[in-house]
């Protein structure tokens, strides 16, 4: 069986819905990370920021959001 995922740009009204994500993907290793992930400490603000300082790609299987990555642009040619 083939599984079909769609790429595409997230924008700011999609906040809401990258924040879900993050907290689903990272709620089984609550208490379990050793440092503890960052991604339990973000909130639809903060998100909103990272998308209007570089931004973020939603991975999609049919119409169900699967996945995310964030990214930001880095003054280091390097």
């Amino acid at each position: 069986m083939t599984t079909v995922l769609a790429v595409h740009d997230a924008f700011a009204s999609d906040a809401r819905l990258l924040h879900q994500l993050l907290q689903r993907a990272f709620e089984e290793y609550e208490g379990k990370l050793d440092p503890p992930s960052g991604a339990n400490l973000e909130t639809v603000s903060s998100i909103e920021h990272k998308l209007a300082e570089g931004g973020a790609f939603i991975c999609r299987q049919a119409d169900l959001a699967v996945g995310c990555v964030f990214y930001a642009p880095k003054n280091d040619p390097l």
